[in-house]
């Protein structure tokens, strides 16, 4: 009987130290997402300043290493068929952002466009910048919940 308790003590622990690595590969896929929107945001503006295309065309023609950065498993027309695929990924107040980069794609004049990709660029960066000082600290902290969760549960199924 001591063995299945040892097996299943090491089970319950090896199910913590996985959580905990999972935990800490979704925290380095929040700092690529953000580096992809990035790079999404510079894109359109590239189209936009250097082309003059219009919103549509830009999201149809969109690189697919840029798009596979974002977790998007295909093309996009908006900017709002990007927010799902996103979503899980961002804090609300930078869902709330690109919502409103979206919302104001291909409204307005080219410099007006450029200038509001500029302005959301600086915010996506800023944040980014957030995440990855926050970066060791969270993967830290995530792995040490799950593993004494786990160490709890241990102790407590024993």
């Amino acid at each position: 009987m001591l063995v299945f308790k040892i097996a299943g003590a090491l089970l319950v622990l090896a199910c913590g130290a996985g959580f905990a690595l999972g935990a800490a590969r979704y925290e380095r896929a929040r700092l690529q997402v953000h580096d992809g929107l990035i790079s999404l945001l510079f894109f359109i503006k590239g189209r936009i300043d250097c082309y003059a295309m219009p919103a549509e065309q830009i999201l149809l023609e969109m690189d697919k290493g840029i798009l596979a950065d974002c977790k998007c498993p295909g093309q996009i027309d908006s900017i709002e068929a990007l927010l799902p695929h996103v979503k899980s990924y961002l804090d609300a107040e930078t869902y709330r952002v690109l919502q409103a980069f979206g919302q104001g794609l291909g409204g307005g004049f080219r410099d007006e466009q450029i200038k509001r990709c500029d302005y959301y660029i600086e915010l996506l960066r800023q944040k980014r910048m957030q995440l990855e000082s926050d970066l060791p600290i969270r993967v830290k902290a995530n792995g040490m919940i799950w593993i004494i969760c786990a160490v709890g549960a241990v102790i407590l199924l024993w």
